[in-house]
């Protein structure tokens, strides 16, 4: 596989499966990196199946490395907001 047939693969397989768009040029770069990193000493005609986790990478199962930032996570906390609201309540009652 030449480099421009990993761009291809890296373009349709693995670019789409980043969320809202935090995937860089730098994390581009790396992607296309780990993937030809790992195909050395691989079979030519590999099956190459590419997920990505939270900005994780894997090829075929194995993990490669960090693409993109990781997905931020929800501020909100429903338990803390209803023991926040109990203690409000507690002081307007002293």
């Amino acid at each position: 596989m030449n480099r421009k047939e990993l761009i291809v693969f890296a373009n349709a397989n693995v670019f789409p499966q980043v969320e809202n768009n935090m995937l860089d040029i730098d994390g581009m770069k790396e992607a296309i990196r780990l993937i030809s990193k790992w195909r050395i000493g691989k079979p030519v005609n590999i099956k190459m199946d590419a997920k990505v986790s939270d900005g994780f990478l894997f090829m075929n199962g194995e993990p490669l490395g960090r693409i993109a930032a990781k997905a931020p996570t929800s501020a909100f906390n429903e338990y803390e907001y209803y023991m926040e609201g109990r203690i409000l309540a507690r002081q307007e009652n002293v």
